[in-house]
């Protein structure tokens, strides 16, 4: 009976190294799974921090991008405003300038009217006097 109980012991031995061995070997493969997955995750946060730094950096490009345009927009419109403002003073100064003109003439017409009624006066008063 001993040697039987020695050999149920003994095997019962064995099937208990054997269990621990497959455990042992589970834990393992657990191991090495969680450790694949883990840096998996450490990779995969790191490119998601690279695209946020990225997305960011985007972000102000494209706010500086667009800053500019209605910078320069603003700067087109005020430019076209003052155009129209200096096509407007041009404008006027021509019809000032015209209108100026034009009066000169008028004057220097009415001085020369002037002068020849002037000079007819003065010539009938010589002609009265030679007479």
């Amino acid at each position: 009976m001993s040697g039987r109980k020695a050999d149920e012991t003994e095997q019962h031995f064995r099937q208990r190294n054997a269990q621990l061995q497959q455990r042992s070997e589970q834990v393992q493969e657990k191991q090495k799974f969680y450790d694949e997955q883990k840096k998996r995750q450490t990779k995969l946060a790191a490119d998601v921090e690279r695209s946020q730094e990225a997305k960011e950096h985007l972000g102000k490009k494209i706010e500086d991008a667009h800053n500019q345009w209605t910078s320069k927009r603003i700067w087109a419109t005020t430019r076209m405003k003052n155009v129209g403002q200096l096509n407007q003073d041009i404008g006027d100064i021509k019809l000032t300038s015209h209108q100026t003109a034009h009066a000169n003439r008028q004057q220097q017409r009415n001085n020369m009217s002037l002068d020849d009624e002037i000079d007819n006066r003065s010539r009938q008063q010589q002609q009265v006097r030679r007479k």
